[in-house]
């Protein structure tokens, strides 16, 4: 990876991750206003005013193209369209598929933290250390 370093991907996925496992409260197909004063917040529950697609789309949108290529071809890595030994061909594809609605296919794909941890990981990088040392303060 010459553009965007295991931390930045990392920081995505945790990101993803976060936001593949908010959910619409029970009964609601959109968010719910925020619960009242006396419930306790469930933090895998979709409130409007959270912030975690934002997030997402902030960290990714922070990224120049470059980088976002390369974290296109981690992606397709994870998904096990080409091999470790294939980097140059994903990346390669991955430009080729590079457009104004890269940012919008990332972050609605569905299984995006999953991709680019599988992608690292045949790499030959882990986000264990990444989220252990940034997680522990709770925030990355």
């Amino acid at each position: 990876m010459d553009h965007v370093s295991a931390d930045e991907v990392c920081f995505l996925a945790a990101r993803a991750r976060a936001f593949s496992a908010k959910q619409p409260p029970a009964g609601d197909a959109a968010p719910a206003s925020e619960p009242a004063d006396d419930e306790q917040r469930n933090v895998l529950t979709d409130y409007a005013g959270d912030h975690t697609e934002d997030e997402l789309r902030g960290a990714l949108e922070a990224l120049n193209d470059d980088q976002l290529i390369e974290v296109m071809a981690i992606v397709q890595i994870g998904r096990g369209d080409y091999g470790v030994d294939d980097w140059r061909a994903a990346v390669s594809t991955a430009a080729d598929a590079f457009d104004i609605d890269a940012i919008e296919r990332l972050a609605e794909m569905p299984l995006l933290a999953d991709h680019l941890e599988a992608g690292l990981a045949a790499l030959g990088f882990s986000c264990r250390d990444v989220y252990e040392g940034h997680f522990v303060s709770g925030r990355l």
